[in-house]
C-alpha cells in the first residue's frame, strides 16, 4: 500500500509540472521592467502607474494641446482620436497664434506653431547615399533659421535658439537641451560604484564629439 500511495504522488507531481511552469512562463510574460529605474511589475498597468508617480520628468507631451501622459501608447490614442482640449483662460507665458495651445516654455511655442505650417516632404538624409530607397518623411520649416527638420528633431533644434536647457542632472546640477544626452550622462553617474577621480590633465574632445561635461569629461555631438 505503501509503494502504491508513493506511486500516486509522483505521478500527481508529474502530472502538475507541465502546468505549474505554464503558469510561471504566463506570469514571467506579463511581467514589465521600467526602463528607468530597473523596477519589475506584475502587469503594465502597474508600470504605468510607477512611470506615471515616480518618473513625471519622462512623461510625453501632446504637441498640440501640451497634455503630458505617463506612455507613449497614451500619446499615440490622444492624437489618433483628436482629444485635444484647451483651458479658455491661459496663465501661461506664451499662447499659440493660431489656436488655444499655451505654454511657458519659448522652444515650445515655436515648434508648436511650426506644427501650423506646411510641412515638406523630403527623403531622409543617408551618407551612405541609400536615401532614395528610403521613405519620405515629413519636414517643418525652423521660425529662425528657416532650416527644415523632421518633426522629431526640430525642438531640439530650436532651443539652440532659446537657450533653454530643460533637463538638469540630479547629481552635478549639468543641465542639457536633448533628453537623450541628459540620459546618458546621469548613467554614467549611477554605473560608476566609486567616484572617479578627476584627471587634471587637459581633456581633449573625440573627434565628432565636441562638447565636454565640465564635471565628468563626457563628451557630446549637440550641446
Amino acid at each position: 500500500m505503501q509503494r502504491r500511495s508513493k506511486i500516486i504522488e509522483i505521478m500527481k507531481s508529474i502530472t502538475t509540472l507541465p502546468l505549474k511552469r505554464k503558469n510561471a512562463t504566463k506570469k514571467s510574460t506579463l511581467q514589465k521592467k521600467c526602463q528607468y529605474c530597473s523596477e519589475i511589475f506584475d502587469n503594465f498597468l502597474k508600470l504605468k502607474e510607477h512611470i506615471k508617480n515616480k518618473h513625471t520628468e519622462f512623461h510625453s507631451r501632446c504637441p498640440q494641446c501640451g497634455m503630458t501622459f505617463s506612455v507613449p501608447q497614451d500619446l499615440t490614442v490622444h492624437l489618433r482620436t483628436k482629444s485635444c482640449k484647451f483651458e479658455e483662460q491661459s496663465t501661461k507665458k506664451h499662447i499659440c497664434s493660431s489656436c488655444s495651445y499655451s505654454t511657458d516654455s519659448h522652444a515650445q511655442i515655436l515648434f508648436h506653431e511650426a506644427l501650423h505650417g506646411e510641412p515638406l516632404l523630403m527623403p531622409p538624409s543617408d551618407e551612405l547615399g541609400e536615401g532614395s530607397s528610403k521613405k519620405q518623411i515629413l519636414h517643418y520649416k525652423c521660425p529662425k533659421c528657416d532650416r527644415v527638420f523632421p518633426k522629431s528633431s526640430l525642438e531640439c533644434h530650436l532651443r539652440i535658439h532659446t537657450k533653454e536647457r530643460p533637463y538638469t542632472c540630479s547629481f552635478c546640477k549639468a543641465s542639457f537641451a536633448r533628453k537623450n544626452n541628459w540620459l546618458f550622462h546621469e548613467k554614467k553617474h549611477t554605473s560608476e560604484k566609486a567616484p572617479a577621480k578627476v584627471s587634471k590633465e587637459k581633456v581633449i574632445p573625440t573627434e565628432g564629439r565636441p562638447f565636454l561635461c565640465s564635471t565628468c569629461g563626457a563628451s557630446f555631438m549637440k550641446r
